[in-house]
């Protein structure tokens, strides 16, 4: 994945519509925009020790690409509002059906969408890598279990690699690496092919 194609979603409102359905919903949200993009920011203004950190990289992978992904991180001071609070947060505001964003909203025909994601479980991942063909880990239209077996050594060696090197001491003190969300930039409200790294940025919202 190029560099300027690498993102984690903190919130899919819809897949594999056309455009005009996408022109809709980002129609819908448009009144609330601004808050979601702002929204690690303002919580960061609101309570300045309150942090959504994501810890410990590692690689993982499925039969269609290989992620960079995190945990949340639940174990210092001020991660009392973690990864998994600010999706459902930022569901909630931009969902037609939450009570918040009822209670929120002037008018309901105007705010907030029926969020249609592809993936329930939550995540935080960056996909680094797309599988396009099986050539690398087929003979002859069949799986080869030699190649997979290297395949899976070479991960587990940069995981090795990365716990390391990364994930500092159990129980002292701060992570080595750790990404907390909002710093520097906050969050990019984006409209197109946002799963393969394309679209377009309609709204960034503030870093602290």
């Amino acid at each position: 994945m190029p560099l300027p194609s690498l993102h984690m979603t903190a919130l899919e409102f819809t897949h594999s519509q056309t455009p005009d359905v996408v022109d809709s919903l980002v129609s819908r949200l448009k009144p609330i925009t601004n808050m979601l993009v702002d929204f690690p920011y303002e919580q960061q203004h609101a309570t300045p020790q309150r942090r959504v950190r994501l810890v410990k990289p590692m690689l993982t992978y499925d039969a269609a690409a290989v992620a960079l992904s995190f945990l949340p991180a639940a174990n210092q001071p001020g991660d009392e509002f973690t990864y998994h609070h600010l999706r459902s947060s930022l569901w909630d505001l931009s969902s037609i059906t939450s009570k918040l964003n009822r209670e929120k909203a002037n008018d309901d025909e105007t705010r907030g969408v029926e969020i249609n994601t592809r993936y329930i479980v939550p995540s935080a991942h960056l996909t680094i890598a797309r599988f396009v063909t099986a050539k690398d880990t087929t003979v002859d239209g069949k799986v080869d279990v030699e190649k997979m077996r290297k395949w899976v050594e070479v991960i587990e060696q940069v995981n090795e690699w990365l716990e390391r090197e990364y994930w500092g001491a159990e129980g002292k003190g701060e992570e080595v690496m750790q990404w907390v969300i909002g710093e520097e930039k906050g969050l990019d409200f984006r409209r197109g092919p946002c799963w393969y790294g394309g679209g377009e940025s309609l709204d960034v919202g503030r870093g602290f």
